[in-house]
């Protein structure tokens, strides 16, 4: 059988918007903070403060994200995201207070949150069914490229004679080329349907949240590694791999999520959820109790290999579970919980590190991962011997 095309010149424009987002996002978030102190001599408690208003704008437009598509259409909300995103950045060199600085990276994490979900919405809404775990595969690996790329490119730039300006710069052509790829895309976009009840028109997709829970605990053992590695690595003497260590993670991500949307397609929608969190169990593990440079990345590989891919199978179930025509609502349910599992897992196990130490930490973490794989069966979201069919159920909100 001739397999449906999905590789269309308007999916093909979202890849690119949703990597030149990302590259916009790394490039900023890389060296925002530094900036903010050297230029305005901001404290560490205000510079803490410049990097978390992202983070609120963010999640909070996680939550109104499916609503606004509902109500404008998906066609309409990736491209009025992304002249937002691009007239945030183009603001950042004009700013002269602190205060305003995180008013603007308030207002580019609205950007941020509406329009990833709105860019990867569409790309999978508009993919062939028989698709929709590749196009979700492909269109997200463009953001794990950027993970690697951006920052990478943003610190060169710091420590080059434009400085700053440079990043700046890197970031408006990135959010520029993002707009001019959506606006491309446009016209070969389906448009969703608006909602048609109140039960409808609400701000939360409940198919999701199940799904969503369980990639939200998945996020703790990822989340405190990221915030804790530096430190971890200095006391455990292994500072230099550890300045690679999100690299290696980045190219598991970009092997990972396209080989998995291509099993998720042809297997049951639940199985390659199982076998990502044991990944992500074991690459936590194996980073809390590396003694060398091999262990330690062997840590990060598996670790991107399974929450790396975890996240975006888990979106792919969460618009099967929900629906086609209602993408964005899926999606926004399902990253408002995946974002606060990310804030979270810092903050409630970053209190253990003084009592436990860094190893032990990250293997409560570890601990987080094995929890949310006994969750995903409590909640049927790993298939069992008695659980047949080739996918969850596709359940309208």
């Amino acid at each position: 059988m001739t397999r449906e095309r999905l590789l269309t010149p308007a999916y093909a424009m979202l890849c690119l918007a949703y990597f030149g987002v990302y590259i916009d996002f790394y490039t900023l978030g890389a060296t925002i903070v530094s900036y903010v102190v050297d230029e305005f001599g901001a404290s560490q408690a205000i510079a803490g403060a410049v990097a978390a208003a992202f983070s609120l704008g963010s999640t909070s437009a996680r939550l109104v994200s499916g609503r606004l598509i509902d109500a404008l259409g998906m066609r309409n909300v990736v491209v009025w995201s992304l002249v937002l995103h691009l007239v945030a950045a183009l603001l950042y060199p004009l700013t002269p207070t602190t205060d305003l600085t995180i008013a603007v990276r308030f207002v580019h994490g609205i950007a941020m949150g509406v329009s990833t979900t709105a860019i990867a919405g569409a790309a999978v809404a508009n993919a062939p069914a028989s698709r929709r775990g590749e196009a979700s595969g492909w269109v997200t690996g463009g953001g794990a490229v950027a993970t690697g790329l951006g920052p990478l490119i943003a610190l060169r730039l710091a420590d080059a004679p434009i400085g700053q300006t440079g990043v700046f710069t890197v970031a408006v052509v990135a959010a520029g080329i993002a707009l001019l790829a959506s606006v491309v895309a446009r016209k070969g976009l389906g448009e969703t349907h608006p909602a048609r009840s109140r039960r409808e028109r609400g701000f939360i997709s409940r198919p999701a949240l199940p799904v969503a829970a369980v990639v939200a605990l998945c996020a703790f053992p990822f989340a405190v590694i990221l915030a804790y590695l530096a430190e971890f690595s200095e006391s455990a003497g292994l500072a230099q791999p550890a300045t690679v260590y999100f690299l290696v993670y980045a190219i598991a991500e970009v092997i990972g999520r396209p080989s998995v949307g291509l099993l998720q397609d042809r297997m049951d929608d639940r199985a390659v959820l199982a076998p990502m969190m044991a990944f992500l169990v074991v690459g936590a593990i194996l980073t809390a109790r590396a003694t060398s440079a091999t262990m330690l990345l062997a840590g990060a590989l598996l670790l991107g290999l399974g929450y790396g891919t975890l996240v975006t199978a888990g979106q792919t179930v969460a618009i099967n579970r929900t629906g086609a025509d209602r993408a964005g609502l899926a999606l926004g349910s399902y990253f408002l919980l995946v974002d606060l599992g990310t804030g979270l897992g810092p903050l409630i196990l970053g209190l253990l590190i003084d009592p436990l130490g860094y190893r032990n930490t990250f293997m409560v973490g570890a601990g987080c991962g094995v929890l949310a794989l006994v969750l995903s069966f409590v909640l049927g979201l790993v298939p069992t011997r008695h659980s047949p069919g080739a996918t969850i159920p596709v359940t309208r909100t």
